[in-house]
């Protein structure tokens, strides 16, 4: 079941956490329409556009309060009480799965997507090895790991290339043949946005057998996305970008197939039983349920998990249809006005882009950036190539200033 689906009530999604934090956030949550008022909610400066969201977000309003009243609990440990543990990080699990149409049970908190790949790359080592597909160019995060794997005896990696009209998804269909293991691609490249085509991705892997990895940490947040249709063994979603959360706080959605598979550590708060065990000393072998057996030791952040929550939140507030159609909008504007101006845009299908990268003849550099930056513009430079990350704070006039600013600096 995917959010455009269904409604969300924050009242119920929270209900599992303190009287104190539920109202936080509740009492903060914003219900749009997106405007230039938005801005206000991330405390953003009136001077400054803001289209770097694929770098980091700033705290939403219920966030920035959640982690005020966080730290305030921090500097007090008496008030940290047991059920903070546990109620904090399933709260937390139930927000995502609601996010990406999942269960909770098929969610890990792990900290970082690295973290995720290295489970994901520990598990699936004990299958029959065979060639790993990824695009060349993907995030180190997503491509050092398979790496080390290829260089043991029988597992190969292969990086596909971009076709020459710009589409991902056919170069990397074309590689998928019978010897293909693992797939592991994102849903958008993360130096310009180029999309690929999940469906038909998820699909061809399916057909052959192959394991499917996605780290789709620069679309969840901003676009749609349906892990039951797309039923990856793997996914991760970095939080501190297009999800509202903070750094080291990563969801890691796993497929059922593997729920009795060994996690990476080992600890008491993954174990049976863990909720209710208080300071008894309990050894078990028996894991929990599902993909909390995969849980980080130390998940239960007292600081960090109140601005997940909110983070989670405030996109389900709002939901996706209408975050993914401001970003559409915005993306949209931008392209056009730059192709008007002879700046080049990815090429291929735009439909599910929330950010763009920008070229020029000669590429774009450092003298470009601080250009912007002294117009009180944020973007980022990766490569020659100049990422643009809108979300649901900017307007279409900002990203007709942007490009005006960027056609006087050329």
């Amino acid at each position: 079941m995917n959010i455009q689906q269904h409604g969300f009530s924050a009242e119920t999604a929270l209900s599992m956490l303190g009287n104190e934090l539920r109202q936080c956030i509740l009492e903060n949550l914003d219900t749009g329409p997106f405007s230039e008022k938005t801005y206000q909610l991330f405390g953003l400066p009136d001077d400054m556009i803001y289209m770097n969201w694929a770098y980091m977000s700033p705290l939403v309003r219920a966030a920035n309060i959640a982690t005020d009243w966080a730290m305030q609990r921090r500097r007090e440990p008496w008030r940290v009480e047991r059920r903070d543990f546990f109620d904090e990080v399933e709260t937390c699990r139930i927000l995502f799965a609601q996010l990406v149409g999942g269960k909770a049970d098929n969610i890990a908190l792990v900290p970082a997507a690295s973290y995720g790949i290295a489970l994901a790359v520990s598990v699936l080592s004990n299958r029959k090895a065979g060639k790993i597909v990824v695009p060349d160019g993907e995030h180190y995060s997503n491509y050092y790991a398979w790496k080390r794997l290829a260089e043991r005896d029988h597992w190969s990696l292969e990086t596909v290339s971009k076709g020459a009209d710009g589409d991902w998804t056919q170069s990397v269909l074309a590689a998928l043949d019978e010897d293909v293991a693992v797939v592991a691609v994102p849903a958008c490249h993360w130096v310009d946005g180029s999309t690929f085509d999940l469906e038909r991705i998820a699909e061809r892997a399916h057909e052959i057998g192959a394991a499917l990895v996605l780290d789709t940490t620069q679309t969840v947040g901003a676009m749609p996305l349906d892990v039951g249709r797309l039923k990856p063994d793997f996914m991760v979603v970095s939080s501190y970008k297009w999800t509202l959360g903070p750094y080291s706080l990563c969801y890691l959605y796993v497929d059922d197939k593997y729920f009795d598979a060994e996690p990476l550590e080992l600890h008491s708060y993954h174990r049976a039983g863990a909720e209710g065990r208080g300071t008894r000393v309990e050894y078990t072998d028996a894991l929990l349920s599902g993909a909390r057996r995969f849980d980080a030791g130390q998940r239960s952040n007292f600081v960090t998990l109140p601005h997940a929550v909110a983070g989670l939140a405030q996109l389900l507030t709002w939901g996706g249809a209408q975050v993914a159609s401001h970003c559409r909008k915005i993306i949209g504007a931008i392209e056009t006005r730059a192709v008007e101006t002879g700046i080049g845009v990815p090429s291929g299908n735009r439909e599910n882009a929330n950010m763009t990268g920008l070229s020029l003849a000669g590429g774009f550099n450092e003298s470009h950036l601080v250009g912007l930056r002294d117009a009180g513009i944020r973007v980022s430079l990766r490569g020659d190539i100049l990422r643009i990350s809108p979300f649901v704070s900017n307007t279409e006039e900002e990203a007709i200033r942007l490009v005006e600013t960027l056609e006087k600096l050329k």
